[in-house]
């Protein structure tokens, strides 16, 4: 938790922010985040994930399903925040800006389920 909110990623890394608001709709569900087609951690409401990741292309989805695909570029040094909604598709990731990333990580726990590990950055 400490690295997530120093909000410095490591040296040559760019760090990922993943909220999840707390909202009526699927609260008593924990909802399944994917990062580049490998799993990235579960999301409880009022939680947050949070990883160092690799600069470059990725995509952040819900589960296994093709919708609510979120693609970005990230660069080494920034940090990104994207939010959850429920949609009539299903949960869905918005881009936040860093100010209120920021807010929602100091309010929030961070999830104890982080299961993304960074390939190796040589």
């Amino acid at each position: 938790q400490e690295q997530a909110t120093s909000f410095t990623p490591p040296s040559g890394m760019a760090g990922l922010y993943v909220i999840r608001p707390w909202h009526l709709g699927g609260a008593a569900i924990n909802w399944e985040v994917r990062l580049d087609y490998q799993g990235f951690g579960s999301l409880e409401t009022s939680s947050y994930l949070y990883s160092a990741i690799l600069p470059g292309k990725h995509f952040l989805r819900m589960g296994q399903g093709d919708t609510g695909v979120n693609t970005f570029i990230a660069k080494a040094g920034e940090n990104y925040h994207f939010s959850s909604k429920i949609s009539i598709l299903g949960p869905v990731f918005y881009q936040i800006s860093e100010a209120d990333g920021q807010k929602y990580v100091r309010k929030f726990k961070q999830s104890g389920a982080t299961t993304y590990k960074p390939p190796f950055n040589p």
